[in-house]
């Protein structure tokens, strides 16, 4: 099962990423799984902070452009 986020298209403030995160631990924990990254390899707690942390600047870096995540601007540019 692969779980994908938009950026882009959805605004910060509904935390995407922190809500997937979640999800995810979830599914895994019932599914007796683990979250990995494309090639397979497990995710850590760590290495999903600084994910969070980058997609934070990202969002950062798309308000300082008028681009805010979400937005139709953004929404239009991104498709």
């Amino acid at each position: 099962m692969a779980l994908s986020l938009e950026v882009t298209h959805v605004p910060r403030s509904e935390q995407p990423f922190v809500r997937m995160r979640q999800a995810a631990m979830a599914l895994a924990e019932a599914m007796d799984g683990v979250v990995t990254d494309d090639a397979g390899q497990p995710l850590s707690t760590d290495t999903m902070d600084r994910i969070g942390a980058d997609l934070e600047s990202l969002y950062d870096a798309l308000d300082s452009r008028d681009l805010s995540a979400g937005s139709a601007q953004a929404r239009r540019l991104f498709s």
